[in-house]
């Protein structure tokens, strides 16, 4: 796709697609989809939808295949999920790569948008400015939704509770397979150096009983 292309990106010199920038409540890591670990028609179709106009113009890659499916039938990003093929890693070692040519870090792509929403929440309209005014006026009193509208509203919502329950459980994974990690390389050490393992606390006296 000619021109700059989003969620593209590098980590560790890998190719994969920024799933989410930032992990809520982690905001030192990310969630992405290593392309190279994907199956040849798995990895066709996700492309195809990252490079489709509504992905190009949502900053949310996750919103965007929650509402796609693979041809299997299954929803791109619940299938991402139950395939383990979300991986999380921290921020300052993803590099977007928009072109060929161009490479920003993830972590000043995050900083530059938490400033350009910072201007916004502390912009200060011109009171004598009746057009800001009035639309001033129409976010105090928002207009009715229709019933269809309510009903996109509430979709929308609920997908981003799932989004929400899967990235709980993707975290909930891999704390569980570093924790894992950690144990087996730990006996591996004992196993090697007996003389290392931490030797048992005595335990309390047992209490003799009185006659």
């Amino acid at each position: 796709m000619a021109g700059i292309t989003k969620h593209v990106a590098n980590w560790n010199e890998r190719k994969c697609l920024v799933l989410f920038r930032e992990v809520p409540g982690e905001p030192e890591n990310a969630l992405l989809i290593m392309t190279g670990e994907l199956g040849a028609t798995q990895h066709d179709e996700l492309i195809s939808v990252v490079d489709s106009q509504e992905a190009q113009a949502n900053s949310d890659l996750a919103q965007v295949l929650n509402g796609r499916n693979f041809s299997d039938g299954r929803i791109m990003l619940q299938a991402l999920h139950a395939d383990g093929m979300i991986t999380k890693a921290p921020v300052s070692e993803v590099t977007m790569t928009p072109t060929p040519n161009d490479k920003v870090a993830l972590t000043d792509l995050n900083d530059s948008i938490a400033q350009i929403e910072a201007g916004k929440v502390n912009e200060k309209p011109n009171l004598a400015d009746t057009s800001e005014m009035d639309a001033i006026n129409q976010v105090e009193r928002p207009r009715q939704l229709s019933e269809r509208e309510a009903e996109e509203q509430t979709g929308i919502a609920r997908g981003l509770l799932e989004q929400a329950d899967m990235i709980e459980q993707d975290i909930d994974r891999v704390q569980q397979q570093m924790m894992a990690d950690a144990n087996s390389k730990r006996e591996e050490a004992y196993a090697r150096a007996p003389d290392l393992r931490p030797k048992p606390k005595p335990g309390r006296p047992k209490k003799t009983a009185i006659k």
